[in-house]
């Protein structure tokens, strides 16, 4: 951490607690999107695991190969990722028919998406979407992502509303995907 640089640790630790709240206030919803009751997820979540990281991917140009990619392909593993970009742009998802579009910043925003754990625990009832950062825009690009998980021994396994007859417990396990970054 720059020590040199007054109020950056401040700052930092002010923005992780703000994070965490939004989180809660998300998390919330999720839960009662599930016919759960909001704090449903809380209990799991006394003293979750979460990471801030700030994240600079240099310009990128010409024709990008998978090992020149800002970061490649992957889904988060964990419950739950908000993140703050800047303008710069890069980020692509990819959609439902398997299409990479892109997931341009929007001034005063936050992009949220869930992870693998959420996967699990709706029983592909959502799904942890796959994305990527391409940095085409002939400048840096710097984004902040804040990561949200459960406590490290909540036990993760498909609600009860999202099992049923038509729709048994998946029992796959979460993906680990090794992740190529290229940011410093």
């Amino acid at each position: 951490m720059p020590e040199t640089i007054s109020g950056f640790k401040e700052g930092m630790e002010e923005y992780h607690q703000e994070m965490l709240q939004l989180a809660h206030r998300l998390i919330g919803a999720i839960a009662l999107s599930l016919h759960l009751p909001e704090d449903y997820f809380y209990k799991l979540q006394k003293k979750p695991i979460s990471i801030q990281r700030l994240l600079h991917y240099p310009p990128q140009s010409g024709n990008i190969t998978r090992d020149e990619i800002g970061i490649g392909e992957h889904t988060d593993y964990g419950f739950l990722t908000i993140l703050a970009q800047d303008s710069a742009g890069g980020l692509q998802v990819k959609n439902r028919a398997g299409d990479w579009i892109s997931a341009p910043p929007i001034d005063g925003t936050f992009i949220v998406n869930i992870g693998d754990l959420v996967q699990t625990y709706t029983n592909d009832k959502y799904i942890s979407t796959y994305h990527r950062v391409i940095n085409t825009s002939g400048k840096e690009r710097y984004s902040f992502p804040f990561f949200m998980d459960m406590d490290f021994d909540a036990v993760v396994e498909p609600v009860s509303t999202c099992v049923s007859e038509q729709n048994p417990e998946n029992t796959k396990l979460i993906p680990v995907v090794n992740t190529n970054i290229v940011a410093s």
